[in-house]
């Protein structure tokens, strides 16, 4: 995992993670990984969503994780 970063929804009240992945094959190892089977409960959540999306851009490539 390169970051993770922490929404709120104002209208909701609802919380998100997004965690930045440097590939798929890391993305496959942290989904085996006990964090990301544990995140849901230890965060308390009463829904969770896992969604994979590509970066497609950065503001500031040269501060971010690699783009390939």
């Amino acid at each position: 995992m390169i970051q993770k970063v922490y929404g709120r929804d104002p209208a909701t009240g609802d919380w998100c993670g997004i965690h930045l992945i440097k590939d798929g094959e890391s993305m496959g190892r942290f989904r085996q990984s006990a964090l990301a089977r544990t995140i849901g409960s230890a965060c308390e959540a009463t829904e969770v969503r896992p969604e994979v999306l590509e970066l497609q851009s950065l503001l500031h490539p040269e501060r971010g994780p690699p783009v390939q």
